[in-house]
């Protein structure tokens, strides 16, 4: 059976900037599901987001992926990761599925003809600072550990780490290099996120959240490690967090994860999920 791709908002970007002539848009045509494959959730607040903080002479541009997107997507637009996973691993009743009915409504707003020319005008109101309290929320949620985590080891890694240097001196990196095995902090991870979803940490349970979201882990220790033993600056790259979130998607079988970030495959390559994370080009190609 042939799997329904989730395009994140770099792979949108990039097909919006071709026409419907283009090869490679002819090769996609035929590999989107008859229904549709609906939007990500994060995918779709990034790029209104972009919309609201793009000049208004270039909205025609930055519509263009909200409008191809709406189009393939028949305006399905998915929940939350967190929300998502948390239903197809535990089918909790409190995270029922259902569409984001804002984000639907914005979608259908957007193909409405005319809509860049009145945007740039200004005679269209979007509650965008809605939009900016989620990320916001995402942002917040995942960099403040890893701040709480420098602290506690070395409180003047901000300083540290300028001029390209680490976050910690030679000396606490190399412990922390080894303090951080890669396959210790993965494994303490599924019950982490059961406690964050409200789980209880059965051995089953513990077991679905590994298997299932194997790459979303393998993101997360990519950068905490990055964060702290590299000069990765997690705190000037809040989109990297948004990356990872999306990553969740995979815990639905039939998903596969269209990216062209270079960093996002590159942060998952040891995931057992791997072969459902993939560039455009890799998406046709591996459909031909």
């Amino acid at each position: 059976m042939r799997p329904i791709p989730i395009f994140d908002t770099s792979a949108l970007r990039n097909l919006s900037d071709k026409d419907d002539l283009d090869s490679v848009v002819k090769r996609l045509k035929p590999l989107i599901p008859s229904h549709g494959c609906p939007l990500s959730f994060i995918t779709t607040i990034e790029l209104f987001r972009g919309l609201a903080k793009g000049r208004p002479e270039h909205a025609v541009r930055t519509v263009r992926p909200l409008l191809l997107g709406a189009r393939i997507s028949r305006r399905e637009v998915l929940r939350v990761p967190l929300s998502f996973a948390n239903w197809e691993l535990f089918r909790t009743e409190e995270v029922l599925p259902h569409r984001p009915r804002l984000l639907v409504d914005w979608l259908k707003k957007v193909q409405t003809p005319g809509f860049a020319q009145e945007f740039a005008s200004g005679n269209v109101t979007m509650d965008f600072e809605r939009i900016d309290h989620v990320f916001d929320k995402i942002v917040d949620g995942h960099s403040k550990p890893t701040e709480m985590m420098l602290n506690r080891a070395y409180p003047a890694w901000r300083e540290h780490r300028q001029g390209g240097r680490s976050a910690l001196p030679d000396s606490i990196r190399d412990l922390a290099n080894r303090a951080m095995d890669p396959e210790m902090m993965k494994a303490a991870m599924p019950e982490m996120l059961l406690k964050e979803l409200e789980i209880e940490p059965t051995a089953t349970n513990i077991e679905k959240a590994r298997t299932h979201c194997d790459a979303y882990f393998t993101f997360q220790v990519h950068l905490e490690r990055s964060s702290a033993i590299e000069g990765y600056h997690f705190d000037k790259n809040p989109n990297d967090f948004h990356d990872g979130q999306q990553l969740l998607y995979l815990t639905r079988p039939r998903f596969c994860y269209i990216t062209d970030d270079r960093p996002s495959l590159e942060r998952t390559r040891r995931s057992s999920q791997r072969d459902r994370i993939m560039s455009l080009n890799e998406f046709l190609s591996s459909a031909a």
